[in-house]
C-alpha cells in the first residue's frame, strides 16, 4: 500500500514536536530544580507595574524598528510600515505558540502575497535576508560578549560551531546568483528565478544593505532596555551591557533550540544560566525570566489573534478568487 505524499512531512513535524517536547521538559526541570517557589513569588510581587509598562513599550518600539528594517530590504514594492509591523508581529505569535516554529514564515508569505499581492519571490527573499542578518548580528554581539566578558569565555566553542553554520549559509545566499548559473536545474524549480532575482536586487543595492544592517543592530541592542529596566526594577544590579548579553543570549538560545511552544523552559533555563555568571539567586532570576518572557513573547501573541481572524477572512476570499481565474483560465486555454 503507497504511502501517502504527505505522510513523511506530517512525520517530520511529528518527531521535531516531540524533540521540543522532551528537550523543553528537560530544560524547564533544570530551570526549576532547587528552587524556592516562596523566594520567586516574593520577587513577583516586588515587580512595579510601570517597569513592565515600560518594558514593554520599549519592545513595541523595537517591533517598529524591526518592520521598518523589512519595509527597506523591500526596495520599491509599496508596502507600508505599519502593514508590515502587523504582519511580522502576527507571524511571530503564530510561531511563539507553534511546535514547528516555521509557521511564522508561512502566514506572512500567505498574507502578503494574496492580500497584498507581493510577488512570492520577493516576499521570501526579503525573509530570508532579514533573517540571516539577526543571526549574524547575534553571533557577533555574543562573539564581542565572550571576548569583553571572562564569565562567557566556555561559550566560545559552540557559538564559533554555529558562527561557521551562519556565515556560510550567508555566503550562500549572497551568492545564489552564481550557484544558480553553474546548476541550471535549479533555475527550473518553482519560485526560485524570482527569489534568486529578489536576492540580487538586495545584494546589489549595498547602501539599502547597510542600512538594514544597522536597523537590524538598532532593533535588537533596543531590547536591552527593556531587560535592564525590569532588572533594576528588582534589584538585580547588572550593567546595561550584561543585560544586553542576558537578552540576546536567552532569545537566541530559545529560538535556536528545539522546545516547548513559547520557547516555555528553554527561555527560563538560558536567562537563570546567564544571570548565575553574575551570582543572581536562582529565584530572583526565574521571577525575572518568566516576567521578561511574557514581556518579549506575549505582544506578538496579541497581535496575532487581532490579526489573522481578519486577515484569514480577506486571504481565503483572495484565495478563492486566484483559484477562480485559473479555472477561467484553463477554460478558456481548453477552448482555444
Amino acid at each position: 500500500m503507497a504511502i501517502p505524499s504527505k505522510a513523511p512531512r506530517a512525520l517530520g513535524q511529528a518527531s521535531i514536536a516531540l524533540l521540543g517536547l522532551v528537550v523543553g521538559l528537560g530544560l524547564g526541570y533544570l530551570a526549576i530544580r532547587g528552587v524556592d517557589w516562596g523566594g520567586v513569588a516574593e520577587a513577583l510581587r516586588s515587580v512595579p507595574v510601570s517597569a513592565v509598562a515600560a518594558a514593554v513599550a520599549v519592545v513595541l518600539a523595537s517591533a517598529w524598528v524591526r518592520a521598518w528594517r523589512w519595509r527597506v530590504t523591500f526596495a520599491h514594492v509599496p508596502v507600508a510600515t505599519f502593514r508590515l509591523f502587523q504582519v511580522e508581529n502576527a507571524a511571530l505569535g503564530v510561531n511563539n505558540l507553534s511546535p514547528v516554529r516555521m509557521g511564522g514564515e508561512v502566514v506572512s508569505l500567505a498574507i502578503l502575497a494574496l492580500r497584498d499581492k507581493v510577488a512570492v519571490g520577493a516576499v521570501l527573499a526579503t525573509i530570508i535576508m532579514t533573517r540571516a542578518l539577526d543571526l549574524t548580528f547575534t553571533l557577533l554581539f555574543i562573539g564581542v560578549g565572550i571576548l569583553s566578558a571572562r564569565e562567557l569565555t566556555d561559550l566560545a566553542r559552540p557559538v564559533a560551531f554555529v558562527s561557521v553554520f551562519a556565515f556560510a549559509m550567508l555566503i550562500g545566499l549572497l551568492n545564489l546568483r552564481f550557484i544558480v548559473r553553474r546548476v541550471p536545474m535549479l533555475a527550473r524549480l518553482p519560485g526560485v528565478a524570482s527569489f534568486e532575482e529578489a536576492i540580487s536586487k538586495l545584494w546589489a543595492d549595498r547602501p539599502r544593505l547597510a542600512v538594514t544592517f544597522g536597523l537590524t543592530a538598532t532593533y535588537w541592542l533596543a531590547l536591552a532596555p527593556a531587560g535592564f529596566l525590569l532588572g533594576q526594577s528588582m534589584g538585580i544590579e547588572l550593567s546595561l551591557f550584561q543585560f544586553m548579553l542576558v537578552v540576546l543570549g536567552a532569545v537566541f538560545f530559545a529560538t535556536a533550540t528545539p522546545g516547548l511552544p513559547g520557547a516555555v523552559g528553554a527561555f527560563e533555563f538560558a536567562v537563570i544560566q546567564l544571570l548565575r555568571l553574575w551570582d543572581v539567586p536562582q529565584d530572583t532570576a526565574l521571577a525575572y525570566a518568566i516576567v521578561l518572557h511574557l514581556i518579549l513573547f506575549l505582544p506578538p501573541i496579541v497581535i496575532a489573534g487581532v490579526v489573522l481572524p481578519r486577515e484569514g477572512v480577506g486571504s481565503l476570499a483572495a484565495l478563492r478568487e486566484r483559484r477562480r481565474r485559473l479555472a477561467e483560465q484553463r477554460v478558456e486555454e481548453a477552448a482555444a
